[in-house]
């Protein structure tokens, strides 16, 4: 005679809550239970063992019509078909949790920005009122520029100027006495600069073709001195590129910089 458990039992020994057993009752994961003279619900092994695989499957992230197939299969398919079927799911889940991830990195990304934004807007001007008020709060207005930032009060400044000089080379992990001696500096690179933007999470400044090999010899100073960022170089059209990666508030620095020709030397 097959053993048979009350809801209570069914769910203590399943790992879910009785609602939850009820709820999957009522969408057709678990066949209509039985029920005692006084009418309480009861379960056998086999329900048990089906709403432990409905929990598991569940805590995988998988939507209840994969989990209805996957019962379906576990009945009606010998162990490598189920397995087979298991194995497809599993590989659709983690192609869904690796797109999640990517979501959650671009957003941990744009929250740190914006951090980096808020922590240096300059009070120091005329108070506002409330941020209604303002024409430059980060989740509100844009910004003029991609090296300028909020100065409530007046005109947003340059970040050079919200930074003292002497923070920026804690700001980009700057040690100057790790450079090589005769490096090449910016300013022996200046003649032949092209100009710079931010793009795709890097500062991009360009060069005149015939500096490639000198500026080649300044990002492998850079990268010595500045080893918290990456420095790299690469061919464009008609020009050489200088790619820099760091954080937000490291590019920000270095684009304000290069925008005046204040670069580390």
């Amino acid at each position: 005679m097959k053993v048979k458990y009350r809801i209570g039992e069914a769910a203590r020994l399943s790992g879910l809550s009785t609602p939850a057993i009820r709820f999957y009752e009522s969408k057709g994961l678990l066949p209509p239970a039985g029920r005692t003279g006084a009418g309480y619900r009861q379960y056998d092994d086999d329900a048990i063992r089906r709403l432990r695989l409905i929990r598991n499957a569940r805590a995988l992230g998988l939507p209840l019509d994969e989990v209805q197939a996957l019962i379906s299969g576990s009945h009606s398919s010998d162990c490598g078909g189920y397995v087979t079927q298991l194995q497809a799911m599993i590989a659709r889940q983690e192609t869904e949790v690796a797109s999640r991830l990517a979501g959650l990195l671009r957003l941990q990304t744009e929250l740190r920005s914006l951090s980096d934004q808020i922590s240096i807007i300059d009070f120091t001007g005329a108070p506002i009122a409330n941020p209604h008020s303002c024409t430059c709060c980060p989740l509100l207005d844009e910004p003029t520029a991609s090296e300028t930032y909020c100065a409530p009060g007046g005109s947003p400044t340059m970040f050079k100027n919200v930074i003292s000089e002497d923070d920026l080379l804690d700001v980009l992990s700057c040690d100057l006495g790790a450079r090589p001696p005769g490096a090449p500096t910016a300013t022996d690179l200046a003649p032949h600069y092209n100009g710079h933007e931010l793009r795709d999470g890097a500062l991009v400044v360009l060069y005149d073709s015939e500096a490639s090999v000198m500026l080649a010899a300044f990002a492998a100073a850079e990268s010595r001195c500045c080893s918290g960022l990456d420095w790299a170089v690469a061919p464009a059209a008609e020009s050489v590129e200088l790619r820099i990666k760091g954080s937000p508030v490291q590019l920000e620095a270095l684009a304000a910089m290069w925008s005046s020709r204040e670069v580390c030397p």
